[in-house]
């Protein structure tokens, strides 16, 4: 059991390194957990890990109604109260994901998609949607919060359905691309939602799943105070030899999975003065994902 401490007021470890009880794994099934942490936000969450795949998650799991309470306009201004949700979701995020569109066209590396229609899963206000369509795309988005679909509806001119994958207007074998970025670390059941993307996705269509890296150097670094362990805003946790798994048990082909830390990439972006330090992390940064410990884990998979 991992042993680093965090303010009483966050978390605490958890003594006993293990129990079997009613929680299961909602990635196998599996009883034989691990306790590895536990955090208090809203709640008191326990942080467990599956013996028996290696899957991390948060217990006990919200129910629907609950996050549909959370996820409203002030997750995209943050809860002060407990750190969770975005500072100022508009002032960065925003941009960053209207960026993404761009940096994710290269990770198609040429794939010819069919047909040019996308569901962004979790689609926020709409940034990526928005340039997907600046590139004559159809897009979709799925979301939650009533605050980004008005922004993403009225200012970008956006097709947003209130709520996730499983919206009854999502006719099936209709995307050619369903993406997901930072979204499966969200949802209840996440093998659910993998495969109710596939049976969106058209044949030959592919999925795209961007999420933080349990494996990462700086979880492994942080420990109970790393940046994304905040439940119930986060409540799966996965490395890349998980997600593969969700994604196989969901009947998709893997065309390449990674690890990375996109924010280190863009050296054109730094200030001049900054660059030969950049240049250190970079390379450093480059060497965890290569060994599969990036911040984030990046899967690209295919309907067959």
């Amino acid at each position: 059991m991992e042993t680093n401490r965090a303010p009483a007021t966050l978390a605490e470890p958890i003594p006993t390194p293990s129990r079997a009880g009613t929680t299961t794994c909602p990635l196998c099934a599996g009883r034989h957990l691990r306790q590895v942490f536990q955090i208090k936000t809203w709640s008191t969450y326990e942080i467990e890990k599956c013996r028996d795949c290696g899957f991390v998650f948060a217990a006990p799991r919200p129910s629907a109604e609950a996050l549909d309470r959370f996820y409203t306009s002030t997750y995209f201004e943050r809860d002060r109260a407990t750190n969770l949700g975005y500072a100022n979701y508009r002032s960065v995020a925003e941009e960053n994901a209207r960026r993404m569109w761009h940096e994710f066209k290269l990770l198609l590396a040429g794939r010819a998609v069919s047909p040019r229609r996308v569901l962004d899963v979790g689609c926020a206000t709409g940034g990526f949607l928005a340039e997907a369509k600046a590139d004559q795309w159809e897009g979709v988005g799925v979301e939650f919060s009533e605050f980004a679909i008005d922004v993403a509806r009225r200012e970008f001119g956006l097709q947003v359905l209130k709520g996730d994958v499983f919206h009854p207007e999502l006719p099936e074998h209709s995307f050619g691309l369903v993406t997901m970025w930072h979204v499966l670390e969200h949802v209840i059941d996440p093998l659910a939602t993998l495969d109710q993307a596939r049976k969106l996705l058209a044949p030959g269509g592919l999925l795209f799943v961007e999420l933080p890296n349990w494996s990462s150097v700086g979880r492994r670094v942080r420990g109970v105070r790393w940046s994304q362990l905040k439940p119930p805003e986060h409540i799966n946790f996965f490395t890349p030899t998980s997600l593969a798994l969700a994604a196989r048990k969901a009947g998709l082909k893997i065309l390449s999975s990674t690890s990375a830390y996109p924010s280190l990439a863009n050296e054109a972006a730094v200030p001049r003065a900054s660059r030969p330090l950049h240049q250190v992390k970079a390379a450093l940064a480059s060497v965890a994902s290569k060994l599969d410990c990036g911040g984030y884990v990046r899967l690209l998979a295919e309907k067959v």
